[in-house]
């Protein structure tokens, strides 16, 4: 798809060379949850622009229709706390890839547009953490 959504704000867990992610002696946090499930979420964001690199989707926007069905059920399956701003996301993801279709956006300009959006995300993530406390 367009932007690597992959790419978050914060490090990613330490990995032992298994894949599997070193744990911690604190708590997850929500923003926790949302890296590493943001990391599982890329591979069908890949998949689905794979498809639309054979053909088998035609455009940026059925691409972004693609990863972000199953986007928002990796989420859920996580039961990550804020989906609204999951929903926000793939609306987000939706209207940009839309944009590329038009001619209005590169896909450059994409990538850098997902990178404030997945800022703005966190963002409010981590307000809505800190005011829970």
């Amino acid at each position: 798809m367009l932007f690597v959504i992959a790419a978050v704000a914060t490090p990613a867990a330490p990995q032992l060379a298994s894949g599997q992610e070193v744990q911690s002696s604190r708590p997850a946090t929500n923003q926790d949850v949302f890296d590493a499930t943001l990391r599982e979420a890329q591979a069908a964001i890949s998949e689905c622009r794979l498809k639309r690199l054979s053909g088998e989707l035609p455009t940026f926007a059925t691409s972004a229709q693609c990863s972000n069905r199953q986007l928002i059920t990796i989420f859920n399956a996580a039961h990550y706390e804020y989906m609204d701003l999951i929903q926000y996301l793939a609306a987000k993801r939706l209207e940009v890839a839309e944009k590329i279709d038009r001619g209005e956006l590169t896909k450059e300009q994409a990538q850098q547009e997902g990178m404030k959006i997945i800022m703005q995300i966190t963002a409010v993530a981590r307000e809505r953490d800190s005011s829970t406390r």
